[in-house]
């Protein structure tokens, strides 16, 4: 993106400069950088600016990610030295395709030349050994240690993914400012604490989709953020007092820590690569349905990735299963196959077509009906199966 045109000012212009700016985040965004940020987004400059810990909870498509690139990061390298600037999140692809893709635009944008260098291809900006920021992930907690700077500050995008563990290496850095930005979709944790029972540590706010100017002036004058069409296909996909929409739309934290499927881990599902399943060996699954509403749906995965899904509102889909099992044949391992009613002779039409069928019957009894080192207890097999998904996003092991 080509600079816009810069002015020329002098040592004491630029002192003078970067002293207003260190007070004045907001006259930062504006006269610097050139951007029109909305009430909101101020708010969490004006409040990064104020308090050592600020937690930021936001509907989707509310702009938290613009104004952390764009404005926060600039604001912060551009008016301290030395400063360091450190953001991680759940997956590369939050921190260096969404997040770092707006620090990019801020410093090639900005009205006068912000320095240092921008590199290309990464997530980095550096001035020196001393002042620079960077985005990174990662699995290992550990690798979160040895960053130091009397200016440090560390932001935590998509909060609600992030273990505690990361947490608890993150605040031994004692940065100056430690930033957490992320959605709903949690019920437990630092990020959900930090709004909760741990709120007197940080400077909470919430960011509703109904403070969008999109939804405030009803029509979309900022492309990109939330509008009331948004809104309304939500509430009719999932209804105004579904969990899922009260989190999307309300910025109130969904789900229950006892729910068998917490909402927080299977988001975190979202975020996790897919491995190469090329050469690997693939598992089916089958649930069948009727004419009517349901669908009869197939899942094809590969360990615990999901690779696809096709459902068929069909009175007999066999033939349009069939076609999209074809090409995975010499690679399946098993095809499960719901064989309670009629997936009884679904399953037995696949087993004359040469696939590995497994039917599974969710209604008989559980190899573990008490409880012991095995699990809880389960009251049939559906049950018990259910549980193992349960542990199976829990553990991180669902993509």
């Amino acid at each position: 993106m080509p600079a816009r045109k810069s002015e020329q000012v002098t040592p004491d212009q630029a002192r003078l400069i970067t002293d207003r700016s260190r007070r004045d985040p907001v006259w930062f965004a504006n006269t610097i950088l050139g951007l029109k940020l909305y009430h909101k987004q101020l708010e969490i400059l004006e409040a990064v600016r104020d308090h050592g810990q600020v937690s930021v909870v936001g509907a989707n498509s509310t702009g938290k990610d613009f104004c952390v690139g764009e404005a926060l990061i600039p604001w912060w390298q551009s008016t301290r030295y030395p400063a360091m600037t450190i953001i991680t999140g759940p997956t590369n692809r939050q921190v260096e395709d969404i997040v770092w893709r707006h620090v990019r635009q801020a410093y090639y944008g900005a009205r006068r030349p912000l320095g240092g260098r921008m590199y290309p291809a990464k997530a980095m900006w550096e001035f020196d050994d001393q002042h620079f920021a960077f985005g990174f992930t990662t699995d290992d907690p550990v690798n979160l240690t040895g960053f130091h700077s009397p200016n440090l500050l560390v932001i935590v995008t998509e909060a609600h993914a992030v273990s505690d563990e990361h947490f608890t290496m993150l605040k031994r850095l004692n940065p100056r400012r430690l930033v957490l930005v992320g959605n709903a979709f949690s019920s437990s944790g630092e990020f959900y604490d930090s709004h909760h029972e741990r709120r007197h540590l940080y400077h909470a706010l919430a960011i509703t989709a109904y403070d969008s100017p999109n939804v405030r002036m009803g029509a979309e004058v900022v492309p990109g953020l939330v509008t009331i069409p948004d809104i309304e296909r939500y509430a009719t996909d999932w209804g105004e007092d579904n969990p899922l929409y009260r989190a999307t739309v309300l910025a109130e934290f969904a789900g229950n820590p006892d729910g068998l499927l917490p909402l927080l881990h299977l988001r975190a599902g979202e975020g996790r690569p897919a491995v190469d399943y090329r050469e690997e060996i693939l598992v089916a699954g089958i649930d069948v349905a009727g004419p009517g509403e349901d669908e009869t749906v197939l899942t094809l995965r590969q360990g615990g990735v999901i690779l696809e899904q096709w459902g068929w509102p069909d009175e007999d889909p066999r033939g349009a299963v069939v076609d999209k099992l074809g090409p995975y044949r010499g690679r399946l391992r098993a095809v499960n196959v719901d064989s309670v009613g009629q997936g009884y002779y679904f399953a037995k039409h696949l087993q004359d077509l040469g696939f590995p069928v497994k039917m599974v019957n969710v209604g008989e009894a559980s190899a573990h009906p008490e409880r012991d080192s095995y699990g809880p207890g389960y009251g049939n097999l559906k049950a018990e199966l259910y549980w193992g998904l349960r542990m199976r996003f829990m553990a991180g092991d669902v993509s």
